[in-house]
């Protein structure tokens, strides 16, 4: 019978290590510390661990600290896997030919624009000089496609970039910024004690969700064998959870040219800022 040891490597900004025997091939697995990357860490390395199991296949996961510091990575071609943002997918295809294997069939992404329950704020319009907080300059739908509406709406707002969701939306719990944007799914995983404190001023429309990608270099046989291994386990209740506990619930293959490739004509190219992550 074969027998998989996993080991944990906990590196602030190197990540989590799944290993499997040295004559096993691994990669690189990325994603982003949306809300709680301790919590996202442990999420991901059961699901991972399943995934080597099924597949022989050892997988380094990798969380960088903040989401800035995800893009660049994930631009620079460093994760063999990545579970992205549709845009940067559409970034990371163009620029490095990165592939899109699965998506999540239930749900779609939407940005929000979130203000405290007793903020005075109850328009757009009243954002005019107000400061906002995002997640992260290039991320999207929350802060590319929510920059490109104020801009469309001519509101002036003061930008803070706060790392990540969790940090934008305690901004203005904390009164340092009037108003934050974020994703429904990033504000639905947060604490309902959090959520009853925030209003949504405004809801995006939505957008085709996270997408899991793999780098062009990465073998067939071992971007089908992932996908196989995460499509079986929709069928189980325990794979399933699993799945959900990472914005995949229902898997299913991701085509680049229907669900990603529309976001290129979107118009966000002025609202991506090199260097300021």
């Amino acid at each position: 019978m074969f027998f998989l040891f996993f080991a944990l490597l906990l590196c602030l900004g190197s990540g989590l290590a799944v290993e499997a025997p040295a004559a096993a091939p691994g990669y690189s697995i990325m994603m982003v510390g949306r809300t709680a990357p301790t919590a996202e860490r442990s999420q991901w390395l059961l699901l991972m661990q399943r995934v080597a199991a099924a597949t022989g296949i050892s997988f380094r996961l990798q969380i960088p600290p903040t989401l800035g510091d995800f893009e660049r990575r994930v631009l620079d071609g460093d994760p063999d896997f990545a579970f992205v943002d549709p845009y940067l997918m559409v970034r990371a295809h163009q620029s490095l030919g990165y592939l899109s294997l699965l998506r999540d069939s239930s749900r779609l992404l939407q940005g929000v624009i979130l203000v405290r329950q007793d903020s005075p704020i109850r328009s757009l319009k009243a954002l005019n000089k107000a400061t906002i907080a995002f997640p992260a300059v290039n991320t999207f739908p929350d802060s590319l496609q929510i920059r490109q509406l104020l801009a469309r709406e001519r509101i002036a707002y003061q930008p803070h970039f706060a790392g990540n969701f969790g940090n934008a939306l305690r901004q203005v719990l904390y009164q340092e910024a009037e108003a934050a944007a974020t994703t429904t799914s990033a504000l639905g995983r947060e604490r309902p004690e959090i959520q009853s404190r925030l209003r949504v001023l405004y809801v995006a429309p939505p957008v085709s969700p996270y997408v899991l990608a793999a780098h062009p270099r990465v073998p067939l046989a071992a971007r089908r064998a992932v996908e196989a291994a995460i499509l079986a386990l929709a069928d189980t209740a325990a794979g399933a959870r699993l799945l959900d506990d990472v914005d995949l619930s229902q898997p299913v293959a991701a085509s680049y040219e229907i669900d990603y490739k529309p976001m290129e004509m979107l118009g966000l190219a002025p609202f991506v800022l090199r260097g300021n992550e």
